[in-house]
């Protein structure tokens, strides 16, 4: 997903996809750390806990639900 911001790149974000094909962002700190949003706003511009993701070759990774 373009024009997350700064979860575009981070090691954390994970891309939901739902079953009539809405994508949102559901961000990887929100479940250890309650501060942050599950599904944060677009674009984030600001984020103490972004990490760059190491470059995967696979892409980011996908969850479908129902």
């Amino acid at each position: 997903m373009s024009g997350a911001g700064l979860c575009d790149d981070c090691r954390f974000r994970t891309e939901v996809i739902s079953a009539r094909g809405s994508r949102f962002v559901l961000c990887g700190r929100a479940a250890d750390v309650k501060t942050y949003p599950k599904y944060p706003r677009l674009p984030v511009t600001v984020c103490a806990g972004h990490e760059p993701a190491a470059e995967d070759p696979a892409g980011p990774e996908t969850e479908r639900t129902a």
